[in-house]
């Protein structure tokens, strides 16, 4: 009858802890003020730059419906990797505070090394500071530069924009430097 009770009672406890757990990081979560907005419609988006630490800008604009690297003489970009990007980029209104302390931003990963992500879309332009990735929280931190907050987004956009080929894949003849024209 005793273990009945106990058990009982760290079952109830162990419910209340949770369901307290859950109000807590329902409170936590926002929303990207409207002022922010922008419409991450994958068909709205016509301009990229990713500015990694230095290295030039790379400059991707949606013309005639296909993604070119005008940043190095409008060759073709691989639409694949753009894909990926833009699909990260959904998920940027569905936002969670990491933290409010710029004395932990540079712990979060937004220092002057984190990469700089401008989107457009028509007239409307976006910045996003790119800080690290959250495994255990599932995503990566972010920031907005005229705000004093990092956000956590639930998506790994670091993987997607950090060190990335965006030029489309070459024909197997140029690969091979034996083959004929």
């Amino acid at each position: 009858m005793r273990n009945k009770f106990l058990i009982i009672t760290i079952g109830i406890i162990l419910l209340l802890g949770s369901f307290c757990l859950f109000l807590i990081r329902q409170q936590r979560q926002k929303t990207l003020p409207e002022s922010k907005k922008i419409s991450l419609n994958l068909g709205n988006i016509d301009k990229i730059s990713i500015k990694e630490k230095e290295k030039p800008a790379v400059i991707l604009e949606k013309k005639d419906n296909q993604w070119i690297i005008t940043s190095q003489n409008n060759i073709p970009a691989d639409e694949r990797k753009v894909a990926s990007l833009l699909e990260a980029l959904k998920t940027i209104n569905q936002l969670s505070i990491a933290s409010e302390n710029p004395k932990n931003f540079s712990r979060l990963g937004i220092d002057q090394e984190a990469p700089i992500l401008k989107i457009s879309s028509g007239n409307l332009q976006q910045e996003i500071i790119i800080g690290s990735l959250s495994y255990a929280r599932n995503g990566n931190f972010i920031k907005f530069p005229d705000e004093n907050k990092v956000w956590l987004i639930p998506a790994y956009l670091k993987t997607r924009v950090e060190n990335i080929e965006w030029k489309a894949n070459s024909t197997p003849a140029q690969n091979n430097p034996t083959a004929f024209p």
